[in-house]
């Protein structure tokens, strides 16, 4: 009877020692699982920051034309008190339309001082140029006009060679080749040109007006406000405004 109360409580020690163990085990695994959680974490909010630096970073890291600045990326034309902000596609027949009907009036403001003249050269209508992205090449090539400090001439002269809608568009060479007849030269535009340089910028450019609810071309703005894009809501708006 002795010998088995004895095994008995044998046997209880084992128990309790084997559960003992075992709980042991499972904090062990506990302590590791968390362990290694702490370090995944830790390894996915350093790898977010890494990614969030490093495409801020990418974001950054496009050429901007003379004048452009990360916060305006427009490009201006002439300083003035009234701000006049146009949005506008080159390959957009009823920017040609406004542009040659404005550009009087706009020469005159400018040449007063009245305005500050930003262009803001987009891409939206590469899908009619037959996959040649023609919006982008010639919005980037304007980007090199301002560097030469010729962008409205530039918009002159190649407005008025503006191919149709759903063609192929203009060719970079013949882009220099209008651009050189307006008197924009010289081995660097022709390298900016040919290099599209600025094809990121217009890419951004263009994201930023839509951002800012720009739909269509051309789009005016005349101290942030929008207005018709015709000369005499133009000129009466910078009228009003200085």
């Amino acid at each position: 009877m002795m010998s088995s109360r004895k095994g008995q409580k044998r046997a209880n020690q084992l128990i309790r020692a084997q559960q003992a163990a075992e709980r042991r085990r499972r904090r062990t695994i506990w302590i590791s699982a968390v362990a290694v959680l702490v370090v995944l974490l830790a390894g996915g909010v350093t790898g977010a920051i890494y990614l969030s630096r490093r495409n801020a970073q990418a974001a950054q890291s496009y050429a901007m034309p003379a004048g452009a600045t990360r916060t305006d990326l427009g490009v201006p034309v002439s300083s003035g008190g009234v701000q006049v902000d146009i949005y506008l596609d080159y390959m957009c027949p009823h920017c040609k339309e406004f542009e040659t009907l404005a550009a009087g009036p706009l020469n005159d403001f400018a040449g007063n001082n009245t305005i500050t003249l930003t262009y803001h050269p987009l891409n939206y209508l590469n899908r009619y140029s037959s996959g040649t992205e023609y919006s982008t090449r010639s919005a980037a090539a304007a980007g090199c006009a301002a560097d030469a400090k010729k962008l409205p001439d530039f918009t002159t002269a190649i407005f008025g060679k503006q191919p149709a809608e759903n063609s192929k568009g203009l060719t970079n060479q013949q882009i220099l080749s209008i651009s050189h007849d307006a008197g924009i030269t010289g081995a660097t535009f022709d390298k900016c040109v040919t290099s599209q340089k600025y094809a990121k910028w217009v890419t951004h450019v263009s994201n930023a007006a839509q951002g800012k609810g720009v739909q269509q071309t051309p789009t005016v703005f005349v101290d942030g406000k929008q207005v018709d894009a015709s000369v005499s809501a133009l000129t009466n708006a910078i009228n009003a405004a200085a």
